[in-house]
Formats: structure tokens, C-alpha cells, sequence
């Protein structure tokens, strides 16, 4: 086996890992209890993992859109977890954290231009995939800048959107090769509004966020 299979096999076992644990935290015990704590710092581990071994398989092939996606990965999971850490409900900017989503957009934008400059040669639906991505990093970075700063609010909202690339890069995965393009957006399509839903309807979270 390659020393990119090789490295394929660990991606894929801690994608894996970290969709079970974090399925855990989200159904078993979503109101920060001691399950929901211990599977959020397993999920959190593999999560380092699934992002480790995917900027090593960069360095055998790059793509400047997957750079970015793990690069987008990488700060949902510290941004989850630094707001996980603090004590206080309302929380400041942390500019350290949000580099790392700075440099992200900028690195979705360039990827964006490269597709409305080769939109032939990329394909229709990966020029959809990649200019979503992009314009959900953006969309991220917006609702970091302008949100009201409660640390509930901002922790649920980073792991919950950092669990949505792993499942749809486990769909890629499986998906025919013709559909590949459609299990990237789908994980977005699917729950993003379910996170919406999830805030709206749950009267714990509407409580620790009043």
C-alpha cells in the first residue's frame, strides 16, 4: 500500500470515530452534560486526527480547494472548542482563533476565482461545491464578526457545522463517481436547516441564550 493509502485509512477510521462520538454529544446528551463532555473531547481528538492526516495527504496531492476545507475544518473544531472552555456566558473576539478563518476565506476566494476562470474545465457541479464552500466559509466569518457573543450559541453552532464535512466527505466517499459532487453539499443541505430547527425548538437552548 502507498503512503497515501496508507494515510487515506487513518482519515477515514477517524472520520468515522469522530461521526460516532459526535452523534453522541448531539443525541445522547445535547445540554453539556458528562456524556456530552467526555464524546465532545473524543470527537474533538479524532477531529485533529481526520485534519492531521488530511494536510498530510496535501502534501502528496494539493488541492487548493481541500486545503481549504481542511483549513475550515481546523478552525470550526478550536473555535468549538475554545468557546467550550470559557467560563463566562458572553465571550470576546478571539483574533487568534479567527486567523485561521480569515486565511480560510482568502483561501476559498482565490479557489473561487480559479473556477469562474476555468468554469469549463472544473465542471458544473464542482464549481457548485467549491463556490458553496466558499460562500459558507464567508457566511461563517459574517455571523462570527456580527453575532451576538454567547458562548453557547457560538460553541453549538461551530460543532455542529464542523460535523456536516464529515458526513459528507464519508458520502463522497461511497457516493458513484458521477454524484460526488452532490454528497459534498449535501451534508449542508440537509443540516443546516436542522441546526436552525435545533435552536429554534429547543427551550434549554432558547433559556441559556436569554
Amino acid at each position: 500500500m502507498t503512503t497515501y493509502g496508507i494515510l487515506t485509512v487513518f482519515h477515514v477510521v477517524f472520520t468515522l470515530v469522530a461521526l460516532l462520538t459526535g452523534l453522541l454529544s448531539i443525541l445522547v446528551n445535547p445540554k453539556g452534560g458528562d456524556i456530552h463532555r467526555k464524546s465532545g473531547r473524543y470527537y474533538f481528538g479524532a477531529y485533529l486526527g481526520v485534519v492531521l492526516s488530511a494536510f498530510f495527504m496535501l502534501t502528496i496531492k494539493f488541492k487548493l480547494f481541500f486545503l481549504a476545507l481542511t483549513l475550515f475544518g481546523l478552525f470550526l473544531i478550536v473555535a468549538g472548542k475554545y468557546y467550550a472552555k470559557k467560563q463566562e456566558k458572553q465571550v470576546a473576539k478571539n483574533w487568534w482563533v479567527l486567523s485561521i478563518l480569515l486565511i480560510t476565506v482568502f483561501v476559498y476566494l482565490v479557489d473561487a476565482v480559479l473556477v469562474v476562470n476555468n468554469f469549463k474545465q472544473i465542471g458544473y457541479g464542482w464549481s457548485i461545491v467549491r463556490l458553496t464552500f466558499a460562500l459558507i466559509a464567508f457566511s461563517t466569518l459574517l455571523f462570527e464578526l456580527r453575532f451576538t457573543r454567547n458562548r453557547i450559541a457560538l460553541h453549538g453552532t461551530m460543532m455542529l457545522l464542523s460535523f456536516i464535512p464529515l458526513v459528507s466527505g464519508l458520502l463522497a466517499r461511497i457516493a458513484p463517481s458521477e454524484y460526488i459532487w452532490i454528497s459534498w453539499i449535501l451534508g449542508y443541505l440537509v443540516f443546516i436547516p436542522l441546526i436552525l430547527l435545533w435552536f429554534r425548538k429547543s427551550s434549554r437552548i432558547r433559556a441559556l441564550l436569554n
